[in-house]
């Protein structure tokens, strides 16, 4: 099962399987690969031994898979904003796989958070959202970013507010994937609140979110 994908395959995701064969946003990662792919989803989880991160491909037949390396984001990494290489298009798009326009703005230990005409769109390699004081914030529908199964997630449970996330302010910002829920990197604004941050985590942490 951990075979190298074959060009032509059409969806891909990455996602965590812990100890217990648990999946964190199982059911998004389905209707991301596409039909037929959570019953092959679930095969999978419950054959995995060594509990990490997969990378997975879905050609509508067949999984592939490939155990990943451990996931670019961590508490406390250092950021910088970079120009995003997508701001051509409007509106989320599939995730893509290496090599991809994302590879040229990705820095080990670093996240880089893209930009467009002054706002945030999101990060190399996870969506990006800020707290106003009052709700969580996730970037306007028409923003040029990868569909994120975090944010949609996020859209559905947590009613956050839509707006443009500026580059320069003091709004905490938080970034999250599937692979790890959270991260709050290292920033010159106020943290992301911790009770907050405990219940996006905790959402996102659900097969059925």
């Amino acid at each position: 099962m951990n075979t190298a994908p074959t060009p032509d395959t059409p969806t891909y995701t990455v996602l965590s399987v812990d100890q217990a064969s648990h999946v964190p946003l199982l059911h998004r990662h389905a209707a991301r690969l596409g039909p037929g792919a959570l019953g092959a989803l679930d095969h999978f989880r419950s054959m995995v031994v060594d509990a990490g991160l997969y990378a997975v491909w879905w050609d509508g037949k067949q999984l592939t898979t490939r155990f990943a390396k451990s996931s670019r984001l961590t508490d406390g990494m250092p950021t910088r904003i970079v120009a995003s290489p997508c701001a051509d298009r409007t509106g989320a798009f599939p995730k893509p796989y290496a090599p991809c326009l994302y590879d040229a703005v990705r820095a080990d230990g670093v996240a880089s958070l893209l930009s467009v005409e002054e706002r945030f769109t999101e990060a190399c390699s996870a969506a990006v959202i800020a707290w106003d004081g009052a709700s969580i914030v996730v970037v306007p529908d028409e923003t040029p970013r990868v569909a994120s199964l975090t944010e949609a997630a996020i859209v559905r449970h947590l009613a956050p507010r839509r707006a443009p996330i500026p580059v320069t302010g003091d709004w905490p910002l938080l970034l999250t994937n599937a692979a790890i829920g959270t991260c709050a990197p290292a920033t010159n604004r106020p943290p992301f609140p911790a009770n907050v941050r405990a219940t996006i985590q905790a959402l996102l942490q659900r097969a059925d979110a």
